[in-house]
């Protein structure tokens, strides 16, 4: 293994500035994916019980410092870095992205239904709190439509169902903090040295067919949500959540497609840049670039299929 990049008490270090960056909460959509990189180091390169042994100390001395916020971010700590130094490269490095979204997914909807459980009065209060300040920004933004009143209504709607949409939001998290991890976890592994199976490249990103029931179902909650009666609250909520998700999933495969036809075509740097502000001006109309990604899934425009 060539350690060139592994200075001495780089580990150490590594662990200190970790520990750092899970005290800073307001900053956790970016520093949960750095922090368990010195228990995937100390795993791969001291075996199981180093990595053991790090994870103890990191998960001890948030505790300290947190108290029960430490674990969610703890099983952050065993599942971004701990698990990955115990396992070798990936053959199909999207299913292990998956796999560690998903684990975030759980830990998330977790922390968030515990702190339900165990208080709440206070959780609605906070509810309750924050959609006030929703309602208040976009009304704020709206100027001179703040009066009408099919604003105000569909404002309403929306507020009512806003804990899906926050499960919505902490599920794109999830997926955010997993592939920042994969993506910083293996520029660095293969400076250390270690195995690691990168990502395929960005133009020729596709995900799972099977993905697109979830933007479908979506759809069906968020457009039919009447048909549910008593409950279409729940199918307009869920819905919301849904397409928050797969949207925004098949939103990124649809600059795929673009990035792949800019290159194959030699548009250059800034003509690249131009068709996808323009893909991107299409998204905030009428989520062109969701409905070319949800496409591309079934029609495989790139032909990634065939090519291999």
């Amino acid at each position: 293994m060539d350690e060139r990049g592994l200075p001495a008490g780089s580990l150490a270090i590594f662990t200190i500035l970790a520990i750092i960056a899970l005290i800073l909460i307001p900053f956790w959509s970016v520093t949960l994916a750095l922090a368990p990189i010195p228990v995937y180091l100390a795993t791969k390169q001291r075996g199981r019980l180093w990595g053991g042994a790090v994870l103890m100390i990191m998960g001890a001395a948030t505790a300290a410092l947190m108290g029960w916020a430490a674990v969610p971010a703890t099983m952050v700590l065993l599942g971004l870095g701990y698990l990955p130094g115990l396992m070798g490269p990936s053959g199909r490095p999207g299913r292990r992205l998956a796999a560690a979204a998903i684990f975030l997914i759980f830990v998330f909807f977790g922390l968030g239904a515990l702190a339900y459980l165990s208080d709440r009065a206070e959780t609605a209060k906070v509810m309750a709190q924050q959609s006030a300040i929703v309602r208040e920004q976009v009304l704020k933004q709206a100027a001179g439509q703040s009066q009408t009143p099919g604003l105000r209504a569909e404002l309403d709607k929306l507020i009512a169902v806003m804990p899906y949409i926050l499960f919505g939001i902490a599920a794109l998290s999830a997926i955010w903090l997993a592939w920042l991890n994969y993506f910083i976890t293996g520029r660095l592994a293969r400076r250390w040295g270690f195995d690691w199976t990168p990502l395929p490249e960005f133009s020729r990103w596709q995900i799972s067919w099977v993905l697109a029931y979830g933007f479908i179902f979506g759809l069906i909650g968020s457009l039919f949500s009447r048909s549910f009666g008593a409950y279409w609250p729940v199918a307009y909520g869920v819905g919301i959540g849904l397409l928050l998700v797969f949207g925004a999933l098949y939103f990124v495969q649809g600059l795929a497609v673009i990035k792949f036809f800019a290159d194959k075509n030699n548009f250059g740097p800034m003509g690249t840049v131009f068709i996808i502000v323009i893909g991107l001006l299409v998204q905030l109309v009428f989520q062109g670039l969701s409905w070319l990604g949800l496409f591309d899934t079934w029609f495989d425009f790139r032909k990634l299929a065939s090519s291999g």
